[in-house]
């Protein structure tokens, strides 16, 4: 990490926030306020739109009517919650392994706002890539993008019931430090080392996030850069108890969300 130069990451970190979104609730009373409740990546499917994310995000909404999402610099849209058709993959049995996947529908009549500002992943291309041409996990650098609840802050102000949201998403780079299988999917866990500046002691609002490999060259000039397209690898579904100044971060891992996953959400038929 300390030989990459910190602007090659910031090119990274500003590469990887166009895919990704904040998902917000609001609620109207008894004073109307709105909740972060986590992330998402902005996928496309066989000309279809989607936000992918973690499933407990989404039970994180409950009865609302209307989930928000924001987007830079001062804008969101509501969309009603019965109007996002959400597929769920999740066993609330095991928390700690999942499934906790959910793949949000986005209407047709909000692509056009979200694209103003984001990009769509292009996802069954991401699917053929990594078939085609699996890649080391030690190679290139790894990230995971997404909110940071802890560094994100919501102002009510009652007097004109405007509700100012600052929201802070990052990039946190790092290395698989451990892989796991557990009933037909992977899972790849990074640790975050809290001592390091920047480095929140707690990762939510990052669940829903998108996990990330990206391929790093060296120039004849011996400088470090990276090669486009990142890889899309997983989804960021939890965070386990700080162990001697770590936290681990725990993702859904490729496999499991283009094999298990892809079948589920019926893109196999496509």
């Amino acid at each position: 990490m300390k030989e990459i130069p910190q602007l090659v990451l910031d090119e990274i970190s500003q590469h990887l926030e166009q895919f990704f979104i904040p998902i917000f609730v609001q609620f109207s009373s008894p004073t109307p306020n709105i909740k972060l409740i986590g992330s998402g990546t902005l996928v496309e499917a066989y000309q279809k739109y989607y936000v992918l994310t973690a499933a407990h995000v989404w039970h994180e909404t409950g009865d609302v009517d209307q989930i928000g999402f924001a987007l830079p610099p001062y804008s969101s849209l509501l969309i009603p919650r019965q109007g996002l058709s959400p597929k769920i993959l999740c066993d609330q049995n095991n928390p700690q392994w999942g499934p906790d996947l959910a793949l949000l529908s986005l209407p047709s009549s909000v692509v056009g706002k979200i694209k103003a500002y984001k990009t769509f992943l292009n996802f069954p291309k991401q699917k053929t890539a990594f078939t085609n041409q699996p890649r080391k996990l030690e190679k290139g650098i790894w990230a995971v993008t997404g909110m940071v609840g802890e560094l994100s802050d919501v102002q009510n102000d009652l007097g004109t019931q405007i509700i100012h949201a600052d929201i802070q998403g990052r990039a946190f780079f790092g290395a698989i430090t451990q892989t796991h299988e557990f009933h037909e999917y992977d899972y790849f866990d990074l640790k975050a080392k809290l001592e390091l500046d920047g480095v929140p002691s707690s990762f939510c609002g990052l669940s829903g996030g998108g996990l990330w490999q990206v391929d790093l060259l060296q120039t004849k000039s011996k400088q470090i850069t990276w090669k486009e397209p990142p890889h899309f690898r997983g989804v960021e579904f939890g965070q386990l108890p700080i162990t001697n100044n770590y936290r681990t971060i725990r993702c859904h891992g490729p496999q499991g969300i283009f094999q298990k996953a892809w079948e589920f959400w019926g893109f196999d038929q496509k």
